[in-house]
């Protein structure tokens, strides 16, 4: 039994995390050496459980004042900042007293020495492009902020020179838990800042957008600046979107004189206190809802595997060895069955792109026909010293708006395309899974419920618009010679110039329309294919593992299999015991119609 102190009684939040602590560690300790698989995924779930944190990521472009925003949040300067760009690896901020430990690519801890400078190993400058081969850095502080399990994530900042700095600050967020956007007042709203935003959003992670810098303007201009990136923010959203406007800057100086939160000013105490209302209430609530249903899933696994074993067990050899012939062939058939609708999948999937590729260019080619009586009726109406920015404009609104519409459509439709498809695969896998467990449930006289796959969740695609067109001196100095043209062939002339501009962005982003669209299918039927594979394989290996325990036992002394079965009789009345402390569903355990003793010499 698990030496683990638990006090059921216990009430309130705390209490139902150390129960599930409690329930972790004793599914492990039931499952070790019976079911190594169950056994590991059990004290993953303790370790998370035991740990309780919750990684809040803080991400922006360089330059925006991400340390100086932590420090001020720890009340303490932890973190290097200055004017540079300056953190290569991602820093965990924990809650502790150790002094920093820096995590290499190949698993070595290495605890840093006193007077020794962390700057030497997260810096650009003294680690440049990772060279020290840094995969992260965990230093522990003592503020009340992180007490509750908090674990903040200083992020490389994005959109320096340093372009590995955006892939490892990627690799944080897309892990993250909850997310901090640093904006800064001095240049609102790039473009990259708009991509994080729409990662986030479209991950569904509580994120808190910070206005950094709020001391460097006037009131109004200050109010200039957050109407533009609220808009700016909303229509990435679809939705209003809070923003804190704050000066890490002066809420550090406060803090360093041990000033109130509310001498930071601005929004500072009132984002503080956000956060941490989050972090207790919102965060935890949802991670203990999660990790109770695996507990659930893990108890029932286990329980299952119990009962298979104690079901061949009793079986004398001859009929052990005709069930266990039958029960393959049938998880052959599955197996045969699955590998042949992974090819169904794969073509399916081609199918959807094919067509999808077909209508956007089918959509490129015949729209400028269709706008070039636009054209001409803006260029009859336009300046020569205008029309060619006229045109260029005509152009990308057509492109913009026409295309968007386009290439919703099409969209949509691949979506619905891809939706159908995926509920016929999983209803195909779980009909193999279950296809397993009532064969193996009828053979050995044993419950093996009907499961039920989960869907996957879909990702999104972001498609973003580019022109970017890099004229050369040649056309630079044949748009000098085209304004001393007469004005019905400069019209002409410019006329076919923003045929062939629309010609081209049509078709260009008509290409990476349809490229973006095949590889957001590509990956996710390959997470599809693998998930259910995963359970398949599951649902074959639950009785291919129980029987090469019975078979290791019946290799073993007489007396042995006694007490295997008094084993199984064991986990059984505390699996029962734990779902009962849990308060979930009882389970009935199938072991009750396997039960009796082997007749097996």
């Amino acid at each position: 039994m698990h030496e683990r102190a638990h006090d059921p009684s216990i009430k309130g939040r705390g209490a139902r995390q150390e129960l599930l602590v409690y329930g972790a560690a004793e599914l492990a300790d039931m499952a070790a050496g019976y079911d190594d698989i169950i056994a590991a995924h059990a004290r993953a779930l303790e370790e998370r459980l035991e740990n309780g944190s919750f990684h809040v990521a803080v991400v922006g472009e360089f330059k925006r004042g991400k340390s100086t925003l932590l420090n001020a949040l720890l009340g303490c300067e932890v973190l290097p900042s200055g004017v540079r760009p300056v953190t290569a690896v991602g820093i965990e901020l924990r809650y502790g007293r150790k002094r920093p430990l820096i995590v290499a690519e190949g698993g070595e801890v290495i605890s840093l020495t006193e007077g020794s400078d962390i700057s030497d190993y997260v810096t650009e400058q003294g680690n440049p492009r990772n060279r020290r081969k840094v995969k992260r850095v965990i230093v522990e502080v003592e503020s009340p902020l992180l007490e509750s399990g908090l674990v903040l994530v200083d992020t490389p900042g994005m959109g320096s020179v340093n372009l590995h700095n955006d892939a490892e600050a990627d690799r944080q967020l897309a892990a993250a838990d909850g997310a901090v956007l640093v904006l800064s007042t001095d240049s609102p709203m790039t473009e990259r800042e708009r991509q994080l935003y729409q990662f986030v959003t479209d991950r569904g992670i509580r994120t808190f957008v910070v206005m950094n810098k709020a001391d460097h303007h006037d009131p109004g201009e200050l109010a200039e600046v957050l109407s533009y990136v609220e808009g700016e923010l909303e229509r990435v959203a679809n939705g209003p979107t809070h923003i804190w406007c704050v000066s890490a800057r002066m809420a550090l100086q406060a803090a360093r004189a041990g000033k109130p939160r509310e001498m930071a000013g601005y929004d500072w105490p009132a984002f503080y206190e956000e956060l941490v209302r989050f972090v207790e209430h919102d965060l935890s609530a949802v991670r203990l809802d999660s990790a109770e249903r695996r507990l659930g899933e893990l108890i029932q696994a286990l329980g299952e595997r119990v009962a298979v074993e104690a079901a061949l067990a009793r079986l004398d050899r001859e009929t052990r060895r005709k069930t266990l012939e039958a029960l393959r062939k049938s998880v052959d058939v599955e197996r045969s069955g699955w590998e042949a609708d992974q090819v169904l999948l794969e073509r399916g999937v081609g199918a959807i792109v094919e067509h999808a590729r077909s209508e956007l260019a089918l959509f490129a080619a015949e729209t400028p026909r269709i706008f070039s009586e636009r054209a001409l009726e803006l260029s009859a109406r336009t300046d020569r010293l205008n029309l060619a920015a006229a045109l260029d404009d005509f152009v990308e609104e057509v492109v913009r708006a026409s295309f968007e519409e386009k290439r919703s459509l099409v969209q949509d439709e691949a979506s619905r395309a891809w939706d159908t498809l995926a509920s016929e695969m999983r209803g195909r896998a779980e009909d193999r899974v279950n296809q397993v467990r009532q064969h193996a449930s009828s053979e050995l006289g044993v419950e093996l419920p009907r499961v039920n796959l989960p869907a996957l969740a879909d990702e999104e695609e972001r498609f973003s618009y580019h022109f970017t067109p890099i004229e050369s001196t040649e056309e630079q100095l044949a748009a000098i010679l085209r304004l001393a043209l007469p004005g019905p062939l400069l019209r002409q002339l410019m006329l076919r110039r923003a045929g062939r501009r629309l010609r081209d962005h049509l078709d260009k982003h008509a290409g990476r329309a349809g490229y973006d669209l095949e590889q957001r299918l590509r990956g996710v039927s390959r997470r599809l294919a693998r998930e259910l594979g995963v359970a398949v394989e599951q649902a074959a290996s639950l009785v291919s593992s129980a029987a090469e325990q019975v078979q290791a036992e019946r290799s073993k002394a007489e007396d042995t299999l006694g007490a295997a079965m008094q084993r199984r009789e064991v986990v059984v009345e505390r699996l029962a015991s734990l779902r009962e402390a849990l308060s979930v569903p009882r389970y009935e355990s199938p072991l009750r119609s396997a039960s009796g003793s082997s007749v097996d010499g």
